[in-house]
């Protein structure tokens, strides 16, 4: 009797990694569409605890992952992992060193990393062996980028390797105009962030006093 594909089929989760600081909808919007067009079983957000390569965030790890938490509550192919806050919060939190020790919990499931173009102009460590570690990566598409450009960086980073190439996917979605870096410049102007962010997590911010003081 052979085993039936339902419980053969590994658990394909995309790992959706950033300091969301604060999270808000075009993150939502990205992960629900690339959650569709790749026909992910879940997507993992995972806040960052120390990212590597930009400056540490005013707002604590713990109050970005409760922010993440709010903010998925009510979708349930959305997760939460809080393994950069509970376990290198005080370290820098290398996408290798995480994905490395998910592998490691969870042998049983097919990992993708979701990311943005800036994906491009970052410094990867060991970006190579996280292709490895990877069943597909996506990139999501912002207006303007170059994709020509995208695929020679995405090639240079798997150090030419065509067969860690071939995970790369380029993923154009429906994605908002909204960033982290606009949010925190209208709540230091006492400006509403109705409609860019859950409610929950505007709420929060205005509750603790995050990034200034929110207008009521």
């Amino acid at each position: 009797m052979s085993a039936s594909p339902a419980a053969s089929a590994p658990r394909r989760v995309g790992f959706f990694g950033g300091t969301f600081n604060p999270i808000h909808y075009a993150h939502l919007r990205i992960a629900e569409e690339v959650g569709d067009i790749a026909g992910l079983d879940e997507i993992m957000f995972v806040p960052s605890g120390t990212p590597p390569h930009r400056d540490k965030p005013q707002v604590s790890a713990q109050q970005r992952l409760e922010m993440v938490r709010l903010a998925i509550a009510d979708n349930p192919r959305f997760t939460l992992s809080s393994i950069e806050v509970d376990d290198r919060e005080h370290q820098c939190n290398y996408t290798f060193d995480t994905l490395s020790a998910l592998k490691q919990r969870h042998p049983e499931v097919q990992f993708s990393l979701i990311c943005g173009s800036d994906v491009q102009s970052q410094k990867w460590y060991r970006f190579d062996a996280i292709l490895e570690m990877l069943e597909a990566l996506y990139v999501v598409y912002r207006p303007g980028d170059d994709a020509e450009g995208m695929a020679a960086a995405v090639r240079r980073h798997a150090g030419g390797d065509e067969r860690l190439f071939a995970k790369y996917h380029w993923v154009q979605t429906e994605g908002l105009t909204v960033s982290s870096t606009l949010i925190r410049s209208l709540v230091r102007e006492r400006r509403s962030l109705r409609y860019l962010l859950p409610d929950a997590v505007a709420e929060y911010i205005h509750k603790h006093s995050l990034y200034g003081e929110l207008r009521s």
